[in-house]
């Protein structure tokens, strides 16, 4: 009996330290299931945040690509320029639209996310507002540049983006600490069974592998910015060089260009509108073209560029006649074009004028119409004689027609003369 208890003792034993055993093991696999499943949810989290954080590097690349087109297509007017600008607008608004799925669930991020939102709806609009100005009036366009409407929309975004960076950093900071508190369970935990330790290893070398593919997207990423700087460099410096020549050829053009505010003052004006003014370019800035200009051809100016300002229709090849102070003595004409120039708000800014000074070619075509009147006045003498000898001509042909009648009659007068000569022999020869 006692072996027998003893046996029976020590096969409870067995079976009581089996049932532990796997009372243990089904326990740990418990736990490590639970384990694996809190660390799946912090992934997921962690995954949430990384998603948001890239979510709004792109919103914010694709802000910069589009300011950065608008203000290349400004300065140089290549529609190449506007690549950036219309592949930004092009997937700007599902970018939005996925980042506001992403923060469902967290109030800030959510305002932060519509204040977003708005924000890049009023820099897309300014940056449509001055693409159309530039498409419409080229030279007023630029100035648009120098306003800080534009600039601090641009901040404004930058400082929402950088506060939903920040948070969903902080929790990312966070879920990372959480996840790696689990980590260092499990790894306690693999010290009770090998499965689990491989387990760990295999999912060490799962992250392992992900954390290396990542890193390889983030290298090519950073590549890509800098090649993508090194572009924006050099894009700036063609666009400073081809403004520099937009400059020169304004100051070397061949025609008058000049530019007016609202109160009718000469803001700039070339080197060949100064030379028809007779004045040089630094008497005109700032000051009227009563400053400038004879009072007579200052007031006839003065009122069309009004009625350009007041109706906000161009006025083209107008030509005007006046003298001018440096040479006093001659009539000289004048061929002017206006065009006024409105920023995005539809506000004016001013006049563009262009004056060609066509003088020679008015006083060219004074003396053709001289010359055709004069041709003319010969022309009608010509005729007059013409018609006069057309009818001395007829009267002419009307004396040798009675000539002819008269000298028919006196040779059919001799010719019976004759004849009866004849006859008059031929009756003296008969015989008496």
């Amino acid at each position: 009996m006692r072996t027998h208890h003893e046996l029976l003792g020590k096969g409870s034993l067995s079976i009581l330290a089996l049932t532990i055993g796997i009372v243990i093991l089904v326990g740990f696999n418990v736990v490590s299931y639970q384990m694996l499943q809190h660390e799946r949810e912090h992934m997921s989290l962690v995954k949430h945040s990384r998603q948001i954080i890239d979510a709004v590097d792109e919103i914010l690349s694709a802000m910069k690509d589009a300011e950065t087109g608008q203000r290349g297509y400004l300065l140089t007017g290549d529609p190449q320029y506007l690549e950036p600008y219309q592949t930004a607008t092009k997937y700007i608004r599902s970018d939005l639209e996925a980042l506001r799925g992403f923060v469902q669930g967290n109030p800030v991020q959510q305002r932060r996310s519509d204040q977003l939102t708005a924000l890049i709806e009023q820099k897309l609009q300014e940056l449509r507002e001055t693409i159309q100005l530039r498409q419409t009036h080229p030279i007023g366009a630029p100035q648009t540049l120098h306003t800080d409407r534009g600039k601090q929309v641009m901040d404004d975004i930058r400082s929402v983006t950088q506060a939903m960076d920040q948070e969903e950093r902080g929790f990312l900071q966070l879920r990372w600490d959480q996840q790696q508190f689990y980590v260092q369970r499990e790894h306690r935990a693999v010290f009770f069974g090998s499965v689990t330790s491989m387990f760990f290893i295999t999912l060490a070398l799962i992250m392992f592998t992900r954390e290396r593919e990542r890193h390889k997207k983030v290298t090519a990423h950073l590549r890509e910015m800098q090649q993508a700087q090194r572009a924006l460099r050099e894009s700036e410096a063609i666009s400073s060089q081809r403004l520099t020549e937009l400059l020169l050829l304004y100051d070397t053009a061949p025609v008058g260009l000049g530019f007016v505010d609202p109160d009718v003052r000469f803001v700039k004006v070339n080197e060949a509108l100064a030379k028809i003014n007779g004045k040089p370019m630094a008497e005109h800035i700032g000051r009227t073209l009563f400053d400038v200009l004879p009072e007579k051809v200052a007031k006839e100016l003065e009122a069309l560029l009004r009625q350009t300002m007041a109706t906000g229709n161009p006025l083209r090849q107008l030509e005007l006649c006046g003298t001018m102070p440096h040479d006093p003595d001659k009539e000289h004409w004048w061929s002017v074009t206006y065009h006024p120039v409105f920023n995005s708000d539809g506000k004016l800014l001013g006049i563009h004028a262009v004056v060609e000074d066509i003088t020679q070619r008015k006083r060219a075509q004074q003396q053709i119409e001289r010359l055709n009147a004069d041709l003319a006045k010969q022309v009608d003498a010509h005729q007059s004689a013409i018609r006069q000898l057309q009818a001395a001509t007829t009267a002419l042909k009307e004396k040798n027609e009675e000539l002819e009648q008269f000298h028919d009659i006196v040779v059919g007068r001799e010719l019976k003369m004759i004849e009866l000569e004849k006859e008059l022999r031929k009756l003296q020869s008969l015989p008496k």
